[in-house]
């Protein structure tokens, strides 16, 4: 029985990281290419969602504290719209700013992880 072609080894994974911190995304791309993904970056906090639906990324990596506030809408507008609530997304949230941030990871937010990331929880 042959494998179709949607799951071959040979196909790479996708990931969207949404941020406006270069060192952060500087990171992020070695350890994410590092492993054989194919990278896109957003700067804006709020990108629009044809603009995701069209990349149609495997896993969002979304800066949470890109910018001068919190940007966990854009987290509850992807579960929100059926063409991308399927999306997992991963918030990037600050240390100093974690007890106040878990009841807000409620919209939409799959898992997070603190900033900066240890490569070996990415």
């Amino acid at each position: 029985m042959e494998i179709p072609d949607t799951f071959s080894a040979d196909k790479s994974l996708k990931v969207l990281i949404i941020s406006d911190d270069d060192k952060l995304t500087d990171v992020l791309q070695f350890c994410f290419e590092g492993w054989g993904y194919i990278v896109f970056f957003e700067g804006s906090p709020q990108p629009g969602l044809d603009k995701i639906i069209t990349l149609s990324p495997d896993v969002i990596v979304v800066d949470v504290h890109s910018g001068e506030k919190p940007h966990l809408e854009i987290c509850e507008s992807l579960k929100k719209d059926f063409a991308t609530s399927f999306i997992p997304v991963i918030a990037l949230i600050n240390k100093r700013q974690l007890r106040q941030e878990l009841l807000g990871l409620r919209q939409g937010v799959d898992d997070y992880l603190l900033k900066p990331p240890d490569p070996l929880d990415l």
